[in-house]
């Protein structure tokens, strides 16, 4: 239940976060929305689309020139206004020249009065050129719209005419212009759109779907000056090479200073304004290129802007802080990206200041409520912290200074807070190395989480060299042999089933394998303390005794209680034996009693006694434990043979235990050879190691014996007339060769005799038995 309530805690605390990332979410989206309809920010993506379209250069259509009045010419022909007289002799000059329309950006609204044949002079020009364009001044007031024509003469001569209205939007700025005029405008063409009809009749379907008094986005080429222009002066006076006029649309207007009707465009630069003659030019070559700029629909505007914004804050609930602000600023950056992308090289304005206006304000809001409840959450842990009842002087929450701030004030707490789990980690890494025993804690899954200097040293043994905290414990197990092959860890029933903890590992040391849940402060599992203990010691021991129990309950008591029945007998006089055969028998059990104490008490001695090391020449301990035979071999009619290298065989070992010991070897061969046999010592030797091996030619051991030889209270199968002994010779043998880092092994066996060898390191160490 506990366990259930912390993770429904767990929860709830990820149901606030998500149900305030929701609200701040709709918010945010809610306010973009209402600043896309609203318009609210059209002077911010107005700016914006100034500042992305000034930076466009493309190439001019070939066939769209300029010719200007500029200063030169008013310095060459005199102050402005011109007569008439001079536009006919230049019209002429491009009707020679072969240019394919002229437009006149000039209002020759009046016929000239001081020289009255000038109009007809021009007006004839006009007629031998065919298509000349002149402008119509739409004037509209409070009142209906006022139009100016040109004067009758020209009017009549003109092929075809157009309004020249700028349309002036935001901070005075010219970025659209009206192709055709609404009706009640009189429903006028731009003088661009009729100079076009005039020369290429088959573009005039290309405004047949384009509603009337609708703006046209001018997508302008460069800044003032990138179309080509010419001289007023020079095109007149036959500077200019006809080629450079041919099958041109030429558009003539003032560039002058002071009397150019110059505007404000999105390519103004350094304040420098573009001539209205220029403006015309613009748009004339970008609709001869077939170009144009279409603003995104207001759906298409809401939609995106949700889609853009909608991201950043579906980032910003997953992201940390610093990829969080790394992902919104490479949004926004983004958003002006694909804004200028589309309007420079697709053609579509997309208005990108709401989208990147919510996309910036969405991180400072989400982080401020992430702030807010880091700082709510963290007061909380500080205050559970601050109640703690871990017993250690250290930790005590230190008071932050009185000029600190809020956030300096909980930076504070915290450093202490962070000081405290650090002693309470070192308390407890401390008191883990501190165990004798190799010791892990392990999660829910089995991964090694922490342990201690024995467990590392423990699993070494067995060839893991890493750390252990990269590895399972159930793999860790099945390496040091504690855990079968493929055989499962249930770290719950190895805490519950207490009689099923004993395990033995690959080196055959008996492990104690306890398991014990460690829990959070709801009492729920966060995983297990596990800990191997080495019980090989505690086993040995309960062993011997239980041998000891066994030597003084059934060896020692046989020997006792057939002495007490010959004693009983003896009583009874019409079923004694003779006196003599009755002692015989009586001196036997008691050698038997002493022969069985005598080997308890030595095999004893061979495990605890501290072993007395020393240099000794081998080959002489060899001879001593012959001589120490004599009797026995003489009473059974055997030779001792030593068979050893004439130099000095030095070795550092406990010279008594390895005199015993030899001499057990040498007994055991003796009591089983025939007579008149041979009994051989050989003496090997190597680099590191000496090797004694005693021969007999007695009847061998079976071979179902030879594993069990060596324990402690084994006779072997003895010959009629031989004594059996109490089983304890081989077993001192075998503790003293374990003692000194060897051992004894039977090497051959059968009907021809048994070889007997004790394998000994030339400088022995003292080895404790546990």
């Amino acid at each position: 239940m506990k366990r259930l309530t912390g993770l429904w805690r767990a929860l709830g605390q990820t149901h606030r976060t998500t149900a305030e990332w929701l609200a701040l979410s709709l918010a945010v989206l809610t306010c973009v929305v209402v600043l896309v309809l609203t318009g609210s920010l059209r002077r911010a993506d107005t700016l914006l689309y100034d500042q992305i379209l000034s930076t466009r250069l493309e190439p001019v259509p070939y066939d769209v020139v300029l010719i200007g009045i500029d200063d030169a010419s008013i310095r060459a022909l005199g102050q402005w206004p011109w007569r008439r007289a001079l536009h006919a002799a230049l019209l002429d000059r491009l009707t020679d020249a072969g240019a394919r329309a002229v437009v006149f950006d000039l209002v020759l609204a009046e016929e000239s009065s001081a020289f009255p044949d000038d109009d007809t002079l021009l007006a004839d020009a006009m007629r031998r050129n065919g298509a000349t364009v002149l402008p119509v001044l739409v004037e509209g007031g409070s009142g209906a719209p006022v139009t100016y024509y040109p004067s009758a003469r020209l009017r009549d001569a003109a092929r075809s005419f157009g309004h020249i209205e700028a349309v002036i939007g935001d901070g005075g700025v010219v970025r659209e212009a009206v192709l055709q005029q609404a009706i009640e405008n009189g429903g006028w063409d731009h003088i661009a759109v009729a100079a076009l009809r005039l020369v290429d009749p088959a573009w005039l379907p290309a405004l047949q779907n384009v509603p009337r008094g609708s703006r046209y986005l001018i997508p302008f080429f460069g800044p003032p000056g990138h179309i080509p222009a010419f001289s007023y002066v020079d095109v007149l006076q036959g500077r200019v090479a006809p080629e450079h006029l041919e099958g041109r649309i030429v558009l003539i207007g003032a560039m002058a200073s002071g009397m150019a009707d110059a505007v404000n465009t999105p390519m103004t630069r350094d304040h420098k304004p573009m001539a209205g003659v220029e403006l015309i030019a613009s748009i004339v070559a970008a609709l001869k290129a077939g170009m144009h700029i279409t603003p995104i629909s207001m759906a298409q505007h809401v939609a995106m802007t949700l889609l853009f914004v909608a991201g950043a804050l579906i980032a910003l609930r997953f992201l940390t802080p610093r990829h969080g602000l790394m992902v919104t600023c490479a949004i926004a950056a983004g958003i002006l990206g694909l804004s200028a992308f589309l309007l420079l090289r697709v053609g579509i304005w997309m208005p990108p200041a709401s989208a990147v206006l919510g996309v910036l304000v969405a991180y400072p809001l989400w982080s401020w409520r992430r702030q807010e409840a880091a700082l709510r959450y963290l007061d909380h842990q500080l205050r559970n912290l601050s109640q703690s009842t871990i017993p250690l002087p250290v930790l005590r929450l230190f008071p932050a200074s009185a000029d600190a701030d809020l956030f300096d004030h909980r930076g504070y707490q915290l450093a202490a807070a962070i000081r405290q789990l650090q002693s309470v980690s070192r308390f407890v890494s401390d008191g883990l190395n501190s165990l004798p025993d190799a010791t892990m804690v392990v999660d829910l899954h089995g991964r090694v989480l922490m342990n201690n200097d024995a467990a590392q040293r423990y699993f070494a043994r067995f060839g893991v060299r890493a750390k252990l905290n990269i590895f399972v414990l159930g793999n860790l197990l099945r390496l040091a042999g504690v855990l079968g092959d493929g055989e499962p860890l249930d770290l719950a029933a190895q805490r519950l089933r207490v009689d099923r903890q004993e395990r033995m590992d690959r080196e055959g040391m008996v492990q104690l394998l306890r398991a014990t849940p460690f829990r959070a402060t709801d009492q729920s599992v966060l995983g297990w303390i596990v800990s191997l203990t080495d019980i090989t010691s505690i086993r040995r021991a309960e062993e011997e005794r239980e041998e000891a129990v066994r030597f003084l309950t059934h060896d020692i008591r046989s020997p006792q209680a057939s002495i007490m029945a010959l004693v009983e007998l003896r009583r009874q006089r019409h079923l004694a034996l003779n006196e003599t055969e009755l002692l015989d028998r009586i001196e036997r059990h008691a050698q038997e009693t002493m022969a069985l104490a005598d080997g308890f008490v030595q095999l004893a001695r061979a495990k605890s006694i501290d072993l007395q090391l020393e240099w000794f020449d081998l080959r002489s301990l060899l001879i001593d434990a012959a001589d120490d035979v004599w009797a026995l071999a003489s009473a059974g009619d055997v030779n001792i043979e030593v068979q050893s290298r004439d130099d000095e065989v030095l070795i550092h070992a406990d010279r008594s235990l390895m005199t015993r010991a030899v001499v057990n070897l040498l007994n055991n061969a003796i009591k089983y050879s025939p007579r008149a046999t041979i009994v051989c010592i050989r003496l090997l030797t190597g680099e590191s190691t000496v090797t004694i091996q005693i021969v007999d030619h007695g009847p061998g051991i079976p071979p179902a014996e030879v594993p069990t030889i060596f324990d402690a209270f084994r006779r072997a199968r003895h010959q009629p007339g031989k004594l059996s002994g109490v089983g304890l010779g081989l077993a001192f043998v075998q503790v003293v060769a374990e003692r000194h880092g060897g051992d004894v092994a039977v090497l051959e066996t059968g009907a021809s005799g048994t070889t007997m060898q004790l394998q000994l390191p030339r400088c022995a160490k003292d080895v404790q038995l546990d």
